[in-house]
């Protein structure tokens, strides 16, 4: 028996649908063969599928928590550098120096634009503005729509979810 992809056993499946409309019903022998071959092969390869859907859940938790692994190593080692440059800032503006001097390298401490920190309850209220902010009520829109109401600007799509279970009909 030959491998088909799920897309190829659907397209013969339904070949063989139109063949047995044509001929009144009736499953000929030989289209009877291709019947229960194309179910076997549907079968199998929906039964590969689901282990594979299960491997890809496998490997995808574990990159995932390898990837977590690696993004913790990853903010330790940014907020250690951000430490030794603090450190370094710190020790020039003590010694009152903007440059020291290693052997194959430097560090030049230059002024930047100050840095504006703003303590909100000490600003006058002349400094402040107000901020409307209009959102779409969707709780009120999913009411309206299970009382049947049309409501412009909204749209129901149809969705589907695939699940996978046991084959308990055996």
């Amino acid at each position: 028996m030959e491998k088909k992809s799920l897309f190829s056993l659907v397209f013969e499946s339904n070949e063989l649908t139109q063949k047995i409309i044509e001929n009144n019903g009736e499953l000929p022998d030989d289209l009877s063969f291709d019947l229960e071959e194309i179910e076997t092969s549907m079968a199998q390869k929906v039964d590969n599928y689901a282990v594979f859907m299960d491997r890809l859940d496998m490997e995808s938790d574990y990159w995932g928590k390898r990837a977590d692994e690696y993004a913790k190593v990853s903010k330790s080692l940014d907020n250690l550098k951000k430490r030794i440059k603090s450190n370094i800032k710190e020790a020039m503006l003590g010694l009152q120096t903007t440059e020291i001097l290693g052997n194959d390298m430097r560090f030049k401490l230059s002024k930047t634009k100050p840095k504006t920190i703003y303590i909100e309850s000490n600003i006058p209220d002349e400094y402040k503005k107000s901020v409307v902010s209009i959102e779409i009520d969707k709780d009120k829109i999913a009411e309206a729509l299970k009382r049947g109401e049309s409501i412009p600007g909204v749209v129901r799509e149809e969705a589907y979810s695939l699940r996978k279970y046991a084959n308990r009909t055996k």
